[in-house]
């Protein structure tokens, strides 16, 4: 029988490889980039504005998508894309497990394929290029259009697609939020699906908390035990008597996706990137001292 801490692991495991290989292919588009760069024509340090150096950046371009989705990359991919299913059949078995069977096959189908394709297309070619390789080039056009420093075209190259303790480059950036937000909100729009078949009106908000961790997340995961009835307040940022802090912007607490509301929570959560989930329960299974305080 699937357990909540089964997919929650399987859904931590899937986007911890799939961010290795995230790793590698930046580190190989860094590489490959100074390398090509290197063709360039210099004078006295700077690079020559000539229509010759324009042509090499774009041949730079055109190379570096298909030097970053190698078959070590294509096979992350691949991997990536299979755990959608994985993780959608699991969710099934635990809501059958938990609230009794019904006849379920088929009626995901849709939502599966969707999510599968568009992170298909925007985890492959046409997606690395819109956000990370046209922005580089971008970059090097300005540099030689400017006759800018060719030592500090490298260092912007390298600020640009390197990882730091502060934060990523944009490579990793790109691809492993949209990876962990994509299957996230995926596994969550199937639980959202499925609580409609089966409204159950206990929650556990579940998943490892880390160091970006928001104010959020982890006042929910300690927590813990949810009540439909809560999820309006809960949205506001009170959260047993503490309170978050709100985002202005969109007056919810930060990194919360604009236009959660109590009818998308469980496919939002707690926003870009975030790898909590809600699951559903049977009111059995919650403490009676939960319960008690909630009424």
């Amino acid at each position: 029988m699937a357990q909540i801490t089964d997919i929650v692991n399987q859904l931590d495991d899937v986007t911890a490889s799939f961010n290795d290989v995230v790793d590698s292919a930046q580190k190989r588009m860094l590489n490959q980039v100074i390398t090509l760069m290197k063709d360039l024509s210099i004078k006295d340090g700077r690079i020559s504005p000539t229509v010759e150096n324009l042509k090499i950046v774009n041949a730079i371009r055109g190379k570096l998508s298909k030097l970053v989705l190698d078959k070590k990359y294509m096979s992350g991919l691949n991997k990536l894309l299979k755990s959608f299913s994985d993780v959608q059949s699991e969710q099934i078995d635990y809501f059958k497990a938990q609230f009794g069977s019904k006849n379920l096959s088929g009626k995901y189908g849709l939502t599966l394929q969707m999510s599968i394709d568009n992170t298909a297309q925007a985890l492959s070619e046409s997606g690395i290029n819109a956000n990370v390789v046209d922005r580089l080039k971008s970059m090097l056009v300005r540099s030689v259009v400017s006759g800018g420093q060719f030592s500090d075209l490298v260092g912007q190259v390298r600020e640009y697609l390197t990882d730091t303790p502060t934060s990523a480059g944009a490579l990793s950036r790109y691809a492993k939020t949209y990876a962990t937000t994509a299957l996230s909100q995926f596994t969550g729009e199937t639980n959202k699906l499925l609580t409609d078949d089966y409204k159950p009106e206990w929650y556990r908000y579940v998943g490892s908390n880390k160091e970006t961790t928001r104010e959020w997340c982890e006042h929910m995961t300690e927590k813990e035990w949810v009540h439909i009835s809560e999820f309006e307040q809960i949205i506001d940022g009170k959260i047993d008597g503490k309170e978050v802090e709100i985002y202005k912007k969109t007056g919810l607490p930060r990194g919360m996706i604009e236009g959660t509301n109590t009818e998308n929570l469980l496919v939002n959560r707690g926003g870009w990137g975030c790898q909590h989930q809600f699951y559903a329960v049977d009111e059995r299974i919650v403490p009676d001292s939960v319960k008690r305080k909630l009424k």
